[in-house]
């Protein structure tokens, strides 16, 4: 019974694989193929360490804001189900959910 949902899980996401290129913000790097969560951790740790270089003399001046809530905590269901409806998903699927 597992290996039912295993292939039915692969099917569904070989479906899915041309729609998410439009449904996945570029700024978005964890669980995306070809991107790492760790150029984030970097860009930061550069960014950092360009706060803290000294310039002429002068001390260098960078707002700084990270954002490293989850994703699944800021999730409101009714709105996402209406923009997957809009974006053509099967409403078997959206059940599914």
């Amino acid at each position: 019974m597992l290996c039912i949902y295993k292939i039915l899980s692969k099917v569904i996401t070989n479906y899915q694989k041309p729609f998410l290129a439009k449904c996945i913000a570029l700024k978005q790097y964890a669980f995306v193929e070809n991107r790492f969560i760790l150029d984030n951790a970097l860009l930061a740790f550069e960014t950092i360490h360009h706060m803290k270089c000294k310039t002429k003399g002068r001390k260098r001046k960078v707002a700084l804001k990270l954002d490293v809530g989850k994703a699944c905590d800021k999730i409101e269901w009714g709105y996402l189900k209406s923009i997957l409806l809009k974006m053509r998903f099967f409403i078997q699927w959206l059940k599914w959910m």
